[in-house]
This record gives C-alpha cells, structure tokens and sequence, in this order.
C-alpha cells in the first residue's frame, strides 16, 4: 500500500507539473505547444522547428492539416496518459 501511494503522489505531482509549465508535443520538425491557462486545444500553437527555431512564427493557421494532425496525437496521448488539467490558474498547488 505504501508503494502505490508514493506513485500515485509522484503522479499527481507529476499532472500539476504538466498544468504549470505548459503542454508540448514534437513530431518530426513540428511541434505543438500550449502555456495559455486555463487550459484549452484552442491555444496550442504550431510551429516548423527546422526553419523556426526560435518559435516566432505560429503556422497554425498556414498549416492546418499538419495542425489537426499533431492536435490528435495530443488528445490520444493525453488520453492515454488520462491528463486532467486545471481549469483555473487558481486550481495549481505545486507542494
């Protein structure tokens, strides 16, 4: 029993951290990423890190099919990984 509450702490600690700092996903030279709280699919930008390094240009928009494709890989994944996310700035307690 002692075991299972440690992973299940390191998990939850593990989901705040997540909600913190934000939400990544990279697929080749593409990446997706979201620091907007509250949370929301709607604030994922992508961008092209082979010719935009610094991340200044969402392409999101230019690039939709590419956009939906990395967005469904996000939900699978946090799915998954069954990810809960705050719906609040006021709902993360990082101990």
């Amino acid at each position: 029993m002692k075991r299972i509450t440690r992973i299940y702490h390191l998990k939850n600690k593990l989901e705040k951290l997540l909600i913190f700092i934000g939400c990544v996903l990279i697929l080749h030279n593409w990446k997706i990423t979201n620091v907007e709280r509250p949370f929301s699919l709607d604030n994922f930008k992508l961008y092209n890190v082979e010719n935009d390094l610094a991340e200044l240009y969402d392409l999101k928009e230019k690039e939709t099919e590419k956009y939906k494709e990395l967005i469904n890989e996000w939900v699978n994944f946090s799915s998954e990984l069954k990810l809960q996310f705050a719906s609040q700035e006021s709902d993360i307690d990082i101990d």
